[in-house]
């Protein structure tokens, strides 16, 4: 641009200035302001803009009024609805007693003649014992059919008892166990499967998931 264009605009620009004054002395305020003929350039497309309280718990944008800057409108954007919690927890109300038993045959406590502490010194379980520990996860598994919850020290308990039964069986005592005492560690495993996933899992003949064991007589 020369300098006559430049004087032109600018001598344009001080007699629209000097029209504004003029009217509002006179209280006939125009609508426009002195620069109303300088066109700004319009706003380009582009995704919305919007400011985000992130110490907001919801996250959602601020109220605040529009902003315009370099002939731009921003204005919040909406966010997407947070995702929906799924179904409430449901605990199972587990018979106390119940889990006791099976964290003492897990090896929690002083209990010799338990599950695992036979197993890990390479001996069958008693009857007795393998009864017990049988209804007791039996209880279990009905108590936790419908439960999304569980106790994390009974949950320690299971999977002690599933995990270190096999890796006692296969690795630290290969060929020690009879028949008998399979059966009922297959049983434990199987049950514990059951309590943990709410599924009907069995991996063995029913003859041989839940073995009848012989109480010795009285």
């Amino acid at each position: 641009m020369d300098a006559l264009s430049v004087d032109f605009v600018l001598a344009e620009e001080a007699e629209a200035e000097e029209q504004f004054e003029a009217a509002v002395r006179s209280g006939t305020t125009p609508a426009a302001g002195p620069h109303a003929h300088v066109s700004l350039p319009e706003a380009s497309e582009g995704p919305d803009i919007a400011w985000v309280d992130e110490t907001a718990p919801t996250g959602q944008p601020v109220e605040s009024e529009d902003v315009e800057h370099g002939g731009f409108q921003i204005e919040p954007a909406s966010l997407p609805a947070p995702p929906a919690h799924g179904r409430p927890a449901v605990r199972a109300a587990a018979d106390p007693e119940v889990v006791e038993t099976v964290r003492r045959h897990a090896g929690f406590g002083r209990e010799d003649r338990g599950f695992l502490p036979c197993l890990r010194r390479g001996v069958p379980v008693p009857p007795v014992q393998s009864n017990e520990l049988i209804r007791a996860l039996n209880q279990l598994e009905l108590e936790h059919r419908d439960a999304t919850v569980i106790d994390r020290r009974l949950s320690h308990a299971l999977h002690r008892l599933a995990l270190e039964a096999q890796v006692l069986l296969t690795d630290a005592w290969p060929g020690v166990f009879d028949a008998r005492m399979i059966a009922v560690i297959r049983a434990v495993q199987e049950s514990v499967e059951r309590i943990l996933s709410g599924q009907d899992i069995r991996y063995y003949p029913r003859t041989t998931a839940k073995p009848a064991v012989p109480e010795p007589p009285h």
